[in-house]
């Protein structure tokens, strides 16, 4: 990680800190803890690395990226993230890749996250084209492990293991594409992934039913392969496919 001249501003106009710089060399190993907030933030970057490092009780966001093109993630530990562990985020931007992460206990207090329904989750990618969700191991998730959005995005080989217990109507790999007008992507693929004990937050629901999925596939998701997932434990539906479009599901075990 190498970042130069930081800037901060707080809201009445007082500089936090200005001009600062920092580095941590190749093969460094590199530890947030405690952060009052995101613990690692960027936005309008591009050809980032994220390798090697702990973050630890982050009270938002361990990994919060916007507008950040060609980034890679891996080989880092998140966990005790009080919102999301790591999200990428931007409809124009390519080229992220998530992998052989291990990130565990997130969102898992319910109140304590960022942004609601689109809180509480470990990986959150959704790109323009070209996104790698990897060989993470994703245990203990408040609401959503695997969250995709784009073209060419492949998720492949991730351990997932207990997830919705805070908030229901969710699944360990989720994709959504409603909208006006709904868009068409293309050669999406899930594959090769062990997903178990999706638990379910009935708790404040008008029917107290445990609604945890598996994979789920929500409004107008469109052009997925869905191919060689273990999915087991689950509190619903091993697969939810909820109106979507141009989804094959094969060699799979529900």
């Amino acid at each position: 990680v190498d970042c130069q001249s930081l800037s901060y501003v707080l809201p009445d106009g007082r500089a936090l800190f200005e001009d600062a710089s920092f580095r941590v060399g190749d093969g460094t190993k590199t530890a947030l803890v405690g952060a009052n907030g995101t613990a690692l933030y960027g936005e309008y970057s591009s050809f980032l690395t994220v390798s090697g490092c702990q973050f630890d009780f982050a009270a938002s966001y361990a990994i919060d990226l916007k507008a950040t093109s060609d980034v890679l993630i891996e080989k880092n530990v998140i966990d005790q993230s009080l919102s999301d562990g790591v999200r990428v985020y931007n409809p124009t931007v390519d080229n992220v890749t998530v992998r052989y992460n291990v990130i565990t206990n997130t969102g898992m207090i319910a109140g304590m996250s960022e942004a609601g329904r689109l809180s509480n989750q470990a990986v959150d990618v959704r790109v323009k084209s070209g996104g790698v969700i990897q060989e993470n191991t994703i245990t203990n998730t408040g609401y959503i492990p695997v969250h995709f959005g784009g073209n060419d995005v492949t998720i492949k080989n991730n351990v997932i293991d207990g997830f919705c217990s805070v908030l229901d109507d969710g699944g360990a790999i989720y994709s959504w594409a409603g909208g006006l007008p709904t868009p068409t992507f293309s050669n999406r693929i899930i594959t090769g992934n062990i997903v178990s004990n999706g638990i379910g937050a009935p708790h404040g629901t008008l029917n107290g039913h445990h609604d945890a999925n598996g994979i789920y596939l929500d409004n107008d998701s469109n052009h997925v392969v869905v191919s060689d997932n273990t999915v087991f434990h689950m509190a619903s539906l091993g697969a939810h496919l909820n109106s979507p479009a141009a989804v094959t599901l094969t060699g799979n075990t529900f």
